[in-house]
């Protein structure tokens, strides 16, 4: 099994590392847990297959369906459903320092199918979908059209605004030289210029372009302070890099780090 993969970094961690190590019944959990369909399965009540997307009703919001298309592959949606819904995954955005309210702003970046939005938008005032990939950008709009807490936005995000390639990949998708489709880039600073209302949480899981994410929000964060959550397995991301810049547009934040990826890097880096 892939997870197998974490002992040697585990193991590694005893030695030597950077940051935090998980807990030891962390990790045996992490190693022991059920595959990713049984763990999806239990957030369920029920799936509707359709032509083109699969419909389906969560127990945490039975009220209304939530659409995944079919051409995408149904085991990464079970891996998603587990990271936004099982609080003990380290690839939960939420926890610790970071708490939904019922008048944040939240922008997802790599909002992806939708879920993560899906879930969030009747808790808060306002969320904006980031979402560069075609695919994923006809979801938000079968999802979200017509809710006025959800607002899409059908780019990247980054450090400058810019025309750069993306690979399509669903989930992971990733700018880089090798892509496929050409996606529009954005700083969220000029995204969000005519946003009036505080942003409060910025979400980023975008494949390695976190630390960009954050270069283009300097001047929210200056202004705003918002809460951060965004994943740092990525072996490109530098967890300490990203800590100082945050630091010194803002010296007053706190952190915290959680679980361990293959690379030895935390999942998830979260500030408040």
């Amino acid at each position: 099994m892939k997870r197998l993969r974490l002992i040697r970094p585990y193991l590694a961690s005893w030695l030597f590392s950077p940051h935090p190590r998980p807990p030891l019944f962390e990790v045996l959990q992490f190693l022991l847990q059920p595959d990713k369909e049984r763990r999806a399965r239990r957030y369920l009540l029920e799936t509707i297959p359709g032509e083109d997307y699969i419909a389906l009703r969560f127990r945490e919001r039975q009220e209304r369906l939530f659409y995944y298309p079919r051409q995408c592959r149904w085991i990464d949606l079970c891996q998603t459903i587990d990271e936004c819904c099982n609080r003990r995954n380290w690839h939960h955005f939420l926890g610790g320092g970071i708490e939904l309210e019922r008048d944040d702003v939240v922008v997802d970046c790599g909002a992806a199918e939708g879920l993560f939005t899906f879930l969030t938008a009747p808790k808060v005032r306002r969320v904006y979908a980031v979402e560069p990939c075609p695919v994923f950008v006809a979801a938000l709009h079968k999802n979200f059209d017509g809710d006025p807490a959800v607002r899409i936005l059908p780019c990247a995000t980054g450090h400058a605004s810019a025309r750069l390639r993306m690979t399509e990949d669903e989930i992971f998708s990733h700018i880089g030289a090798e892509g496929s489709v050409e996606v529009e880039v954005r700083r969220l600073d000029d995204l969000l210029a005519d946003e009036t209302d505080r942003v409060s949480l910025i979400k980023a899981d975008v494949e390695g372009y976190e630390f960009q994410v954050l270069l283009g929000a300097e001047e929210i964060i200056r202004r705003w302070r918002p809460r951060i959550t965004l994943t740092v397995y990525h072996p490109q991301n530098n967890v300490f890099e990203i800590r100082d810049y945050l630091r010194r547009v803002h010296p007053t934040y706190r952190f915290q780090t959680r679980g361990l990826s293959e690379s030895g890097n935390p999942i998830l880096l979260q500030a408040w």
